[in-house]
């Protein structure tokens, strides 16, 4: 695989920086927390149910555990994105 360039690279790293300061300024704060809050949870999940039942149910725990983050993310941004929109309408 090729090397990136150092100023591919820094563009890279002042672009991921740009949208997680702007994200900040929004709703990003709130819904990655309860996403990384899920998130962490995960390899738990998968631990006790490799131990309890199979390797296959503990992959099926953590698709679902994947796919309530991801409805709790959306259900967040459509809350909160209501929330912001009526500030700034009045």
């Amino acid at each position: 695989m090729k090397k990136l360039e150092y100023k591919w690279l820094a563009l890279a790293l002042l672009w991921v920086a740009f949208f997680l300061q702007q994200g900040t300024r929004q709703i990003y704060g709130p819904l990655l927390m309860i996403a990384f809050l899920f998130g962490c949870f995960s390899p738990t999940v998968l631990g006790w149910t490799k131990a309890h039942y199979s390797m296959s149910s503990g992959l099926a725990s953590l698709a679902l555990a994947y796919l309530v983050g991801a409805t709790l993310l959306a259900v967040g941004g459509r809350i909160f994105k209501k929330a912001t929109l009526q500030r700034k309408e009045s």
